[in-house]
């Protein structure tokens, strides 16, 4: 796995930056169902794109950055998303784990990720952002989603364990948490 370097979400709260990366067929978590605790627990939408159905074989996020969008853009394939924040280039790409090549620089390669059969899909990645101490309600996600903690530290309590995830490291975003 690939540390990556600050990715500043929000000059009002850059201490916290995740990046939630799901796909599923249902609904969207939105912001005002993980506000509460020490300060407020925000989820920005990034980008979302249908697909028809799942690469074969065990399917990874591949995280690249690109020196322009349009470069991102023309890399996109069947499953993957590009899209800008602040200012950067970003490519996002279900599939293998060595689905890499796109013309990026690699940042991570995320996985495997579980697997669920379904009618159509839904890619979709998100930006939770949070203050130090902020906490979300215990919840779970239609479909697989993966945590990827992109600066800072973040602190995931499952059913019978926690865990604390610093930058660089990323963990399942099932079960509920």
């Amino acid at each position: 796995m690939h540390r990556i370097r600050a990715f500043p979400l929000s000059t009002t709260v850059p201490l916290l930056a995740l990046l939630g990366l799901g796909f599923g067929p249902g609904a969207t978590l939105t912001s005002a169902a993980l506000a509460q605790g020490q300060g407020e627990f925000v989820v920005e939408k990034i980008a979302e794109k249908p697909i028809a159905a799942l690469p074969d074989g065990e399917i990874f996020w591949t995280i690249e950055t690109f020196d322009a969008l349009d470069a991102a853009e023309a890399a996109v394939g069947a499953t993957s998303i590009a899209t800008e924040i602040d200012g950067k280039a970003w490519l996002f790409t279900l599939g293998p784990e060595d689905a890499v090549g796109h013309g990026g620089q690699l940042v991570a390669s995320v996985g495997p990720i579980q697997r669920f059969d379904a009618g159509s899909y839904k890619l979709q990645i998100n930006a939770p952002k949070a203050p130090p101490g902020a906490m979300t309600t215990q919840h779970s996600h239609p479909g697989s989603e993966v945590l990827f903690v992109l600066d800072g530290e973040a602190t995931v309590q499952w059913p019978d364990s926690t865990d604390v995830l610093t930058a660089g490291q990323f963990g399942p975003g099932q079960p509920p948490h």
